[in-house]
Formats: structure tokens, sequence, C-alpha cells
């Protein structure tokens, strides 16, 4: 949260303080609300995606290859940010386009999970790729 560390004045001491009690929490939970209050909404999404996301040259853990690589599989349902599971995908599926959601809007989505057709759920929301359909 470096740009917390930026601010000057008696924001940027506050700012400061909360940085250094959030370091000290055991609950971790209880460190990133702290984080969260001080950075906004904003720079708190941009700075803990920026540590999480995956670089682009990260290649899919073997397991989600061999997942896709199975012709009965029609889905993944993840609880996973990092959008590895895509990129399995794309690299196994080269010809498919599976429908992309997240769990807030799996009911938009029912009848995709019930047809032929490939999907990937996340549950958890996500990180990297934007929700998106097939082409119809």
């Amino acid at each position: 949260m470096e740009r917390l560390r930026d601010v000057e004045g008696p924001e940027g001491e506050e700012a400061e303080a909360a940085v250094e009690l959030a370091k000290v929490q055991t609950d971790l939970w209880r460190a990133f609300s702290i984080l969260k209050q001080y950075a906004g909404e904003t720079t708190y999404r941009d700075e803990v995606r920026k540590h999480l996301e995956p670089k682009d040259t990260t290649l899919p853990p073997e397991i989600l290859k061999k997942i896709w690589k199975m012709p009965q599989v029609k889905g993944v349902v993840t609880l996973n940010l990092d959008g590895l599971e895509e990129k399995a995908h794309r690299l196994e599926r080269q010809t498919e386009m599976p429908d992309v959601f997240t769990g807030v809007n799996i009911k938009q989505h029912v009848s995709t999970i019930g047809s032929h057709r490939p999907f990937i759920a996340r549950l958890h929301g996500h990180g990297i790729v934007a929700e998106r359909r097939p082409a119809a």
C-alpha cells in the first residue's frame, strides 16, 4: 500500500499508522479491513489485484490442463481468482469459447450449465478476466 505512504500531513500520519497497525494484526481479515478503510475502494482493489494476479507468462497447473483434456468435462466451478483455469482451457480447447461468469450472476447462466457448452463459474468473482458470454 505504497500510495498510503505518499499521503502528506495529518492524513498521511494517520495512513502510516494504519499501515503499521495492519502489519501487526494476527487476524488477516482485520488487517485487510484496515488497509481498505484508509486506501479507499479503488486503490485497495487495484493493489490487491496487482499482488494476486499471475504474470502473463505464468502457465496453468498441469491438473487444470488435464481437466480440460477430458472430453466429458463441460465446465469448471472455481474459487480461484487467478484466471488460470481459463488459460488452461485456451491451451487445451483452442476452438471453444467458454461462457465465463461469476457466482453472483449464476442465475443468468443456468442454461449454460445444463447444456453442452463449456463454462467457467468463478464463485468468488473475477480477478483478471471480465465476465463474458460466447458469441451466439
